[in-house]
């Protein structure tokens, strides 16, 4: 099958900076600074209240927006529609916002309802359906047409000759083609198999990535890279605000526990109606997944 392939205008000879770390341990620093830089925020709008938005880091930031009126009424539950996200490393994956009453004391515990507990809310991002969990290890493909000077973007590091191990992830067209293939971004602690045909010779896949031109790595995913996730999350009348108001993340395993109770702040409940936006009474939810943290 076709694989796709990115790259840049021709401009200088490239070239690859190699540094020796302590004994037994071989970084490179295979040119992640300087040249063209990587593509911005890629921004996906589902509907008219949802927006993905892949961040070049990796990281998925996903807004909902609702009606606060919905949740001051005898429901016990808001759900956001099925949210589709790829995320790198991991693949395609399907979530949800869960707006439950959050008790506003002890009389109120147990009341089930928006109304009884007073337009106080808690929340989750649930996975909705299978996670995608690996067993074991992945073996995936790039195809990247290395011109100029542009750049691979990537740091490098070997320790007791083992593969050469991805540790960094920066601007070049390695980034570059994370953002278009979800399901095969290259992610921190990957290994590379070969480039271009040439395998288990450190120096020799070096030198092959570093010539430039047609280049297809074969990689390799460790086993379990897929069992957690950061998770952070905040909520405001606006999507600005509440992006600003983004908690510590925390690590989640979906592939144990379906949904992943949020908060903000070391908070976990809050009062609807004192968060909305007075002008437009609506909530802006806004959540950050992060599979390389």
């Amino acid at each position: 099958p076709q694989v796709a392939t990115t790259g840049r205008s021709p401009q200088a000879a490239p070239a690859v900076v190699g540094v020796v770390a302590p004994p037994a341990v071989v970084a490179i620093r295979a040119d992640i600074a300087g040249g063209a830089g990587a593509s911005g925020p890629r921004e996906v709008k589902q509907s008219a209240a949802v927006t993905c938005t892949y961040m070049t880091r990796g990281t998925v930031r996903i807004a909902w927006v609702l009606e606060v009126k919905r949740l001051s009424g005898r429901a016990s539950s808001v759900v956001s529609p099925s949210i589709a996200v790829d995320l790198p490393g991991i693949g395609s994956m399907a979530v949800k916002f869960v707006v439950t009453p959050a008790a506003c004391s002890e009389e109120a515990r147990g009341t089930g309802t928006f109304q009884g507990a007073r337009g106080r809310i808690q929340v989750g991002l649930k996975c909705d359906g299978d996670f995608p969990h690996h067993g074991g290890s992945d073996t995936y493909v790039i195809a990247l047409n290395k011109t100029g000077a542009a750049k691979l973007g990537i740091d490098l590091q070997s320790q007791s000759g083992e593969p050469w191990r991805v540790s960094g992830v920066g601007s070049g067209l390695v980034q570059d083609w994370n953002l278009a293939h979800a399901d095969r971004a290259v992610r921190v602690g990957d290994t590379i198999v070969e480039v271009n045909g040439v395998r288990d010779d450190l120096r020799q896949i070096r030198e092959t990535a570093a010539r430039g031109g047609a280049l297809r790595i074969t990689l390799q995913r460790p086993r379990g890279a897929a069992s957690g996730l950061a998770v952070a999350f905040g909520l405001a009348g606006t999507a600005a605000t509440a992006e600003g108001r983004l908690g510590t993340p925390l690590r989640h395993n979906f592939a144990e526990e379906s949904c992943c109770r949020l908060q903000s702040g070391g908070q976990q409940a809050w009062d609807s109606k004192a968060v909305a936006d007075v002008g437009s009474k609506k909530i802006v939810f806004v959540c950050e997944v992060d599979p390389t943290a």
